[in-house]
């Protein structure tokens, strides 16, 4: 499928548009991938001047969704981020206390041995 957004500037701007036509799909996309990004836009789809569609651009469906180009978009990535080192900390410190615990095992272990070598 191919969205636009009409420009900001216009009554109902922000909008998105699903381009409906599948030849025309064909030609900006291969295999999925969008190869030519100008033929998916509002000035391709649009008649700057009039204001009225231009070709396929009659079957164009408008969606309820408004494009928002804002920076509070990338706050959903923060926690993400800030939890990564937070469980590098959890890992490294959790390691600590295993090397800590064996340490005072074979510690415990050797003064066992020495303990009962010391009664008999």
């Amino acid at each position: 499928y191919g969205q636009y957004a009409r420009g900001d500037d216009l009554p109902g701007g922000r909008r998105l548009w699903s381009i409906l036509d599948a030849d025309y799909l064909g030609v900006a996309y291969t295999n999925g991938v969008l190869k030519v990004p100008d033929m998916v836009t509002y000035a391709a789809r649009w008649n700057a001047t009039t204001g009225d569609f231009s070709g396929s651009g009659k079957v164009d469906f408008e969606t309820r969704s408004l494009y928002l180009a804002s920076p509070w978009r990338y706050i959903c990535v923060a926690p993400g981020l800030l939890l990564i080192p937070l469980f590098g900390f959890f890992v490294i410190s959790a390691n600590q206390s295993k090397q800590r615990y064996i340490e005072e095992s074979h510690s415990f272990d050797s003064f066992a041995e020495q303990l009962s070598k010391d009664q008999h």
